[in-house]
């Protein structure tokens, strides 16, 4: 049994008790279109661990570990070290520890999203306040916010958040002009959708 195999061997009861289903190195759960994650990654000299939200409304080819954070650097003190050579206790040890801060660091955090308004109301929060659980370009975020707000049929605020995020790609500098290209294109189509009747958002989303 090789380490991953170790590992999932020992996070399979926990995740069981906390309702989360599994698919591969994922733990997750889904609820308002919207999935609530955790994944394994075993790389050669440690084992990290990403938590992230995937709004699936948003029809993105890869949500994955967008709109998230990694354990290891938040809890870079708590969380050890763990190779492949790890002997049983030590990965008893980095189950329980990985365990305890997902209880009460993760979960909570998807409690307080849990919900497209949750989120809306995490997204209105300071970058201070969002930086641990979303760390990712402001671009992103304001992507997050409009699609969202769109989801909910609040077009007038959607429109104000367009306009936000047309102004933030403005003052990128750290983008392709192929990403920019394509970021501008997709606020011309949220721009538009704007203008939707709640039936065609439906039928879109």
């Amino acid at each position: 049994m090789n380490l991953t195999d170790k590992i999932h061997k020992r996070l399979r009861p926990y995740a069981k008790e906390r309702g989360l289903l599994r698919k591969g190195r994922t733990y997750y759960t889904i609820t308002e279109d919207t999935a609530y994650c955790f994944s394994i990654e075993n790389h050669s000299f440690d084992v990290y661990v990403h938590f992230y939200l995937i709004p699936l409304y948003m029809r993105e080819e890869n949500h994955i570990l967008t709109y998230g954070n990694l354990l290891n650097s938040l809890f870079f003190e708590k969380i050890p070290t763990l190779q492949k050579t790890a002997a049983e206790e030590e990965i008893d040890a980095w189950a329980a520890i990985v365990t305890g801060i997902v209880d009460s660091y993760v979960l909570p955090f998807f409690r307080q999203v849990g919900s497209p308004e949750k989120l809306l109301d995490f997204l209105a929060l300071s970058w201070e306040a969002q930086k641990g659980y979303l760390f990712c370009p402001p671009v992103h975020r304001l992507r997050l916010k409009v699609y969202t707000l769109l989801y909910r049929h609040r077009q007038e605020e959607a429109w104000e958040a367009v306009a936000d995020l047309r102004e933030e790609l403005d003052g990128v500098s750290n983008f392709t002009d192929r990403m920019r290209k394509i970021l501008r294109s997709e606020a011309d189509n949220l721009e538009a959708m704007c203008g939707w009747t709640h039936h065609q958002l439906d039928t879109f989303f």
